[in-house]
């Protein structure tokens, strides 16, 4: 009979301290899923961070996932990038606090095979990423970026006018010529067909430099953003992300134009631009704010 006892006390004994560690490694798994470079959670989309890179997007093994500004569209390539990134794909999607599933999608691959993406844009692999935690294809050749859950500013690629500003949702920011921050042009109805870009904060791929980018108090007290003293806007004809239609666009309001990355822009240069540089470029139909531009 002592040793019947002496058995269940055992078995009772075993089972609560078993319970203690499950309960443990539970608790320190949904605790530290952000900072954690491989991903035990079960997720299978998790947010990584890394020093001088911040917080990003990687697999369920802590794999860094990247977007392809040319993917601005939301399609994805085929070719010999192949080689080199490979698509991500997940057949459910799981994720962690900070990160909302509907902003996955997806889309089909280059391949032909289905293919995951965040906010529209398609993710990839890095076939120079042996283990967890490497960023080896950050910036790659201008293109390629580790894809952060919070991106307020994005480059985007378009093969006539090269790489570009647009929002986290692949729409594009523009400027108009002549105007600063400390001369505001664009107002009234001006803002009707090209509303400020509106953002609390300053989150941008590695290819830019914060430092260019201010908000700051605009039309009516709103914020707005700038870049390089420069305040963006939306156009309202752009009807899906990857449209470009107001770049060099003349309307009543002056002459517009997409924020261009291939050279420098500034404040100074938009109020000195050579007009005869830009006419063979300039789309001279006025809209009809009348029929809704």
């Amino acid at each position: 009979m002592k040793k019947v006892i002496i058995i269940i006390s055992m078995v009772i004994l075993l089972a609560a301290f078993g319970m203690a560690q499950s309960w443990s490694t539970n608790s320190t798994n949904t605790s530290t899923h952000t900072n954690s470079i491989a991903n035990t959670s079960g997720y299978t989309i998790n947010i990584s961070y890394k020093s001088g890179i911040g917080h990003y997007l990687v697999s369920s093994n802590g794999m860094t996932l990247y977007y392809f500004t040319e993917n601005v569209d939301g399609k994805t390539f085929n070719g010999s990038y192949f080689n080199f990134w490979s698509p991500f794909y997940v057949s459910q999607i799981s994720v962690p606090k900070g990160l909302n599933p509907k902003d996955f999608s997806v889309v089909t691959g280059g391949n032909g095979k289905p293919q995951i993406a965040y906010k529209g844009w398609p993710l990839y692999y890095y076939i120079g990423d042996s283990k967890p935690g490497e960023t080896n294809g950050q910036g790659f050749k201008g293109l390629w970026y580790v894809m952060k859950p919070d991106y307020t500013v994005m480059i985007a690629t378009n093969s006539k006018i090269g790489n570009y500003l647009v929002n986290a949702d692949g729409m594009a920011l523009y400027y108009l010529q002549g105007e600063t921050i400390n001369d505001l042009k664009c107002n009234g109805m001006c803002l009707s067909f090209w509303p400020a870009f509106n953002v609390s904060e300053i989150v941008v791929p590695s290819g830019l430099k914060a430092s260019y980018f201010k908000i700051f108090t605009g039309v009516n007290g709103k914020s707005q953003m700038s870049y390089d003293g420069l305040p963006l806007h939306y156009f309202i004809r752009d009807a899906k992300r990857g449209d470009i239609t107001g770049n060099n666009l003349r309307d009543p309001f002056g002459l517009w134009h997409a924020v261009l990355l291939n050279s420098q822009v500034s404040a100074q240069q938009s109020t000195t631009s050579n007009n005869t540089n830009t006419s063979s470029q300039t789309n001279t139909s006025v809209p009809s704010y009348n029929s809704g531009y």
